[in-house]
Formats: structure tokens, C-alpha cells, sequence
């Protein structure tokens, strides 16, 4: 459903890095122009808009690290305050071997005003497995950009490894959805 989904659209994006970058965010920051088409987080049916260069190459290490705490932990429980300055929001999640359930306050988006909307909806309850695949979309073009550089980053093998232990694809992905 569209209660959670993520759009990842088709950024454009170089292949050089600079000599200096060696993290994967600065890496990335490298690789995506300003301005490339949006990510789009979908939230309670919202769309927030997630820049690529300035948005997601700040989260990405949050992101990876969700993906494995929710995949290593049957259940659990995880908090994250999201480090964007224009994707100020905090997170926390709560998932048993179904269902995950996260429970949201917002700062601030990219966007006129959309937080207000988001807080009047900001709890949201979805299956574990669903929940994944939507980062897996996000996760897997990160894969593609970074393996198309001259670099080898290994925190690509990492991610690449854990994306093969999700099966399926996200809600916007799936070629059954359209009948």
C-alpha cells in the first residue's frame, strides 16, 4: 500500500570521485549533481522529498544500519534521530517477526509546511518484510552508482550482502501490482 513506499527515481550521476573522498557519503556526494531527480519517501501517503547529493548520502549510513538491526533481530526496537538537516526527523521503531510499528516526530522536510501534515500522521504500522524492500529499491541504486566509479568501496560489498537476504522488491517495483 502506500501508507510506506519509496520512489527512487532515476538520478543522474557521474562516474569520477574526487582524490580526497574516501568515505561513502562524501563518495557519494561526489557522484550525484545538484540538482538530480528526487528520491521520494512516501509516508501515510506524504511524498517527502529526499535529495540524493544532500539528503541521502547524510542517511545512508542510518539506513544500512536499520536494515541490519531489523534483518539480525527476530524483534527489537530502534531509535534513530535522522542526521539530515533537511530531513530532521526522529524515528522509533518497534518490530516483532511480522511487524514493524514506528512512532514519528518531524522537524523538518524539504517541502512548504509538510510537517505539520506528517505529525498528524505520524504513526505507521507495516509488515517487517514490505518495510525492507523499500529501502532494498533505495539501497540497490546506491549499489549501481557507487559500482559504476573508479572505486572500490567496500562498504558496497556489506550492503550488497545484505540486500541479497531480502527477497522481492518494493511496492512501486513489483510487475503484479498493475493488474
Amino acid at each position: 500500500s502506500m501508507e510506506f513506499a519509496i520512489q527512487v527515481g532515476n538520478p543522474r550521476y557521474f562516474k569520477h570521485v574526487e582524490e580526497d573522498s574516501t568515505e561513502l557519503n562524501e563518495i557519494l556526494q561526489d557522484l550525484f549533481p545538484f540538482p538530480t531527480e528526487f528520491c521520494f519517501l512516501i509516508w501515510n501517503h506524504v511524498y517527502i522529498p529526499l535529495d540524493y547529493k544532500y539528503d541521502i548520502s547524510i542517511i545512508l549510513d542510518d539506513i544500512v544500519h536499520l536494515f541490519r538491526e531489523i534483518l539480525e533481530n527476530e524483534s527489537g526496537e530502534l531509535y534513530i534521530a535522522w542526521p539530515s538537516n533537511t530531513f530532521r526527523t526522529e524515528w522509533t521503531m518497534a518490530w516483532d517477526a511480522v511487524d514493524i510499528t514506528i512512532t514519528t516526530a518531524w522537524w523538518c522536510v524539504i517541502g512548504h509546511c509538510l510537517e505539520d501534515v506528517l505529525n498528524k500522521v505520524n504513526v505507521l504500522k507495516i509488515n517487517k518484510v514490505d518495510f525492507l524492500r523499500e529501502w532494498k529499491m533505495l539501497l540497490m541504486k546506491i549499489v549501481e552508482v557507487v559500482s559504476g566509479c573508479e572505486r572500490d568501496v567496500p562498504e558496497i560489498h556489506e550492503i550488497k550482502e545484505l540486500l541479497e537476504r531480502v527477497e522481492g522488491k518494493g511496492v512501486l517495483y513489483t510487475k503484479d501490482t498493475a493488474d
